[in-house]
C-alpha cells in the first residue's frame, strides 16, 4: 500500500511537468494516448465501490453477472458515440473542464452563466459524497491491516497522499497515478480470477455450495441463508434488477461519470477514442469479473463451512483477505488501495475543479493560466482536507452523504452531456432548467428520505424520479422554446454532426 501511493506521488511529480497550459493541468485536456486514458477511466470507475461493495452485493445476493457484463461495452459504446462529439467540441477551443464543454456547447442558443453555476453546485455534491465514501473504504483497509491505528489516522496517511499528487500534478497528475492503479488493479485482478477458478473451484465448486439451499450461523449469531436463486443471471435482488435493468442504468450510467466524459477530451488525437474505448472495455471486464470472483470465492468458503458467515456486506472482502496467505494478501490489498484511491483522485479534482473553475468562471472572476493552476491547487487541498475529517469523525454521515453520489452525478451529466452531445435541439434555456432541476431535486429528495422518511412512488429511489424529471424537463422545454431563428454554431454543428 505504502509502494502503491509512494509511486503515485512521484507519478504526480513527473506528470506536473506536462503541465504547460491550465487546461493540461485543470483538465489533462489532449494529453494522452489511448493505453493512459483507457486504464484511468477503468480505475477511477472501478473503485472501492467495486471491490468493496459490489464483493458485499454479490455475497448477499448472488451472480448479478448480467448486471456487471453491461460495465464493458458501456465504455466502448460511451467513448465512441459521445466521445467523438466531446472531443470534436474541444478541438473549437481549449477546454479545461465540463464546464467548458458545456459554454461551448449551448452559448450560441443563450447566456450560459447559470446553467455553469447550477452544474457547478450539482456536481460538486455528487464528487464530494463519492469522494467520502472511498475515503471511508480507505480508512476501513487501514483500520482492518492496523488495528491500533484510529480512523481519522488512516483516512489522513492514504488521503493527505492522494491530496498531495493530485495538488502537485493536477488532473495530469491524477490520470497518470490511475493509469498506474488501473494496470495494478488489472493484473491484481487476474490473481483474484484465477484463484477462483482454481484454488477455490470455480463455478462447479459455488453451485455444490448452494445447492441444498443451507443457513449457516457463525459463533457470534451472525447467519446467513443462501439459494440455488443466487445463481441465477441477476441473483436474488429483484428490486435492484428491475430499476436496473428497466432503465439500463449500467449502460447510460457509465457514459454519464465523470471518469468516462473527461477522459474523452483528454485523448491526445481523436482517432485514438475507439482504442481508448477498447482499452477500457477490457480492463473493466476483467477488473469488474475479478470483484465478482472474490464473492463468489466466499460464496464457496461460507456456505460448506470453512469461513463463518458474514452479516455486513461491507465486511465481506476483509473477510476474504483474512481467509487468504501473506502473499495473496498483500496482492489483494494493492488491488483494493489502488481502487480506492484511483477514484478519489478523480472525483478530487472534478469536485474541486468545479467550484474552482467552472463556478467561479461563471461570475465572472477573470483568471489568467497561473492564477487558475494556483487557485485550482488550492481548491483541491481544501477539499481533500474536508473528505478526511468528514470521514472520520461520522461513518454514519458518510453513509448518508455517499447516497447523494451516483443518482447526483447522473442526473446533471445525462441531459447536459449525453442528451446534449447526441441531440442537436437541445438548447440553453431547456438545459439549465434541466440543471436547476437536478440542483434543487437532489437536495430535496436527500433532506425528504433522509430526516423526513418520505418513500417515493414505486419504491424506486429518489434520485431515479430526479434524474427522470431533469431529463424530461430539458427535453421539453429545448422543444419549447426552440426558434427558427435560433441556429447553432456551424463549428458546434459540425462536432454534434460526428
Amino acid at each position: 500500500i505504502f509502494l502503491i501511493l509512494g509511486i503515485s506521488i512521484v507519478l504526480g511529480i513527473v506528470a506536473n511537468r506536462r503541465n504547460k497550459t491550465a487546461a493540461q493541468f485543470v483538465g489533462a485536456a489532449k494529453s494522452w494516448g489511448p493505453l493512459a486514458t483507457g486504464l484511468s477511466s477503468t480505475a477511477a470507475m472501478a473503485s472501492g465501490w467495486l471491490y468493496v461493495g459490489t464483493v458485499g452485493n454479490v455475497y448477499m445476493n448472488g451472480n448479478l453477472m448480467a448486471i456487471y457484463t453491461y460495465l464493458s461495452f458501456c465504455f466502448s459504446l460511451g467513448f465512441l458515440y459521445v466521445g467523438k462529439r466531446m472531443r470534436a467540441l474541444a478541438e473549437i477551443e481549449e477546454i479545461s473542464t465540463l464546464g467548458d464543454i458545456l459554454d461551448v456547447r449551448y452559448r450560441s442558443s443563450g447566456n450560459t452563466k447559470k446553467l455553469r453555476i447550477f452544474y457547478a453546485i450539482t456536481i460538486f455534491i455528487g464528487c464530494f459524497s463519492y469522494l467520502g465514501a472511498q475515503i471511508s473504504a480507505g480508512s476501513g483497509l487501514m483500520t482492518y491491516l492496523f488495528p491500533e491505528w484510529s480512523k481519522f489516522l488512516g483516512c489522513a496517511v492514504i488521503f493527505g497522499a492522494v491530496t498531495i499528487y493530485v495538488a502537485i500534478g493536477g488532473e495530469n497528475g491524477g490520470l497518470l497515478s490511475q493509469a498506474f492503479q488501473g494496470a495494478v488493479m488489472v493484473i491484481c485482478g487476474l490473481v483474484f480470477i484465477f484463484m477462483f477458478l482454481g484454488d477455490f473451484g470455480g463455478f462447479s465448486a459455488f453451485s455444490e455450495a448452494i445447492e441444498s439451499s443451507p443457513t449457516v450461523t457463525d459463533a457470534a449469531g451472525n447467519s446467513k441463508t443462501f439459494s440455488p436463486m443466487m445463481m441465477t443471471a441477476f441473483g436474488i435482488d429483484y428490486t435492484g434488477v428491475q430499476s436496473l435493468t428497466y432503465l439500463m442504468c449500467p449502460v447510460i450510467g457509465v457514459a454519464c461519470q465523470p471518469s468516462a466524459l473527461t477522459r474523452m477530451y483528454a485523448v491526445k488525437r481523436p482517432q485514438d477514442l475507439p482504442r481508448a474505448g477498447m482499452t477500457s472495455a477490457i480492463s473493466q471486464a476483467l477488473v469488474a469479473f475479478s470483484a465478482m470472483s472474490i464473492a463468489f470465492a466466499m460464496l464457496v468458503l461460507v456456505p460448506s463451512g470453512q469461513a463463518p458467515a458474514v452479516a455486513i456486506a461491507d465486511q465481506v472482502t476483509w473477510s476474504y483477505i483474512g481467509y487468504l496467505g501473506f502473499g495473496i494478501q498483500v496482492i489483494t490489498c494493492a488491488g483494493i488501495m489502488a481502487g480506492i484511491i484511483s477514484s478519489a483522485s478523480m472525483y478530487m479534482t472534478v469536485g474541486a475543479n468545479a467550484i474552482a473553475i467552472d463556478l467561479l468562471g461563471a461570475l465572472n472572476v477573470k483568471m489568467d493560466d497561473r492564477q487558475k493552476i494556483h487557485i485550482s491547487r488550492v481548491a483541491i487541498i481544501i477539499v481533500g482536507i474536508c473528505g478526511i475529517f468528514m470521514a472520520a469523525l461520522s461513518s454514519d454521515t458518510v453513509a448518508i452523504i455517499a447516497s447523494l453520489g451516483w443518482g447526483t452525478i447522473m442526473s446533471i451529466t445525462l441531459p447536459l452531456f449525453i442528451i446534449g452531445c447526441g441531440w442537436k435541439k437541445a438548447n440553453c434555456k431547456g438545459m439549465t432548467a434541466a440543471a436547476f432541476v437536478a440542483m434543487v431535486g437532489n437536495i430535496v429528495g436527500f433532506v425528504t428520505t433522509q430526516f423526513m422518511g418520505v418513500v417515493y412512488p414505486k419504491q424506486m429511489p429518489w434520485y431515479m424520479w430526479v434524474i427522470m424529471l431533469s431529463v424530461s424537463v430539458g427535453v421539453f422545454l429545448s422543444i419549447a422554446t426552440s426558434k427558427e431563428s435560433e441556429r447553432l454554431d456551424p463549428k458546434v454543428e459540425a462536432a454534434l454532426s460526428f
